[in-house]
């Protein structure tokens, strides 16, 4: 759905698979769909579900050959039953292999979309874990992620997402959790003072485990 956030998710796979020439990679199919109906619009009720438009993705990988699915947005995953009805292919789920990461933790600073913050994605495990969970501001993250999206992943748009990083940090997280996949594009853990655990490289290393 992010174009910009899928690519990264690839560059991943490709740097996660101990691999000596082409042939050792595994095959990847990618339906990159930026129509997909606006996640943030659907949890609102403004806008149409994202369902069916990614129940239909997902028979048409199915259809093409794929073993195993897996979605680089975490707003979607608000619909992953829609994805798992969809076909009898093993989903992986990249909120469950963040929050594996977040073991320990006791306040995680939740860097995530509106739609990602109200469907509680992330909320509900980590607080059934006893792990404290708090946000930043929202309209900072939106406009950060839009900007990301628009190309702009410069020194401006990396300052503004360590501040945020930051103002979590002084609140009283012990780590973080960028918990929307164009956050990685312009955060990174030389910014950040406590440990940064990214959704997209828990699910890219979740997927290469499956695959293997």
């Amino acid at each position: 759905m992010g174009p910009a956030a899928t690519a990264d998710f690839l560059a991943r796979l490709v740097r996660g698979v101990a691999a000596a020439d082409d042939r050792d990679h595994p095959r990847i199919l990618v339906d990159s769909n930026p129509h997909v109906p606006d996640r943030n619009a659907a949890l609102a009720g403004t806008g149409p579900s994202p369902g069916p438009a990614l129940a239909a993705m997902a028979r048409g990988l199915a259809a093409q050959g794929a073993e195993l699915l897996a979605m680089p947005c975490n707003a979607a995953h608000g619909w992953a039953g829609d994805i798992r009805a969809a076909t009898d292919l093993p989903f992986i789920d990249m909120v469950a292999a963040s929050v594996a990461r977040l073991s320990g933790a006791r306040c995680v600073g939740l860097i995530a979309v509106a739609a990602t913050l109200d469907a509680r994605l992330y909320h509900r495990p980590l607080e059934a874990a006893g792990i404290a969970v708090i946000e930043p501001d929202r309209s900072a993250v939106a406009a950060l992620v839009a900007r990301v999206k628009a190309g702009d992943t410069g020194p401006d748009a990396r300052a503004a997402a360590g501040r945020l990083a930051a103002g979590l940090v002084a609140r009283g997280a012990d780590r973080l959790l960028a918990a929307c996949t164009e956050i990685p594009l312009v955060l990174g853990q030389a910014q950040c003072a406590v440990p940064l655990v990214e959704t997209t490289q828990a699910l890219a290393d979740a997927v290469l485990e499956a695959a293997a």
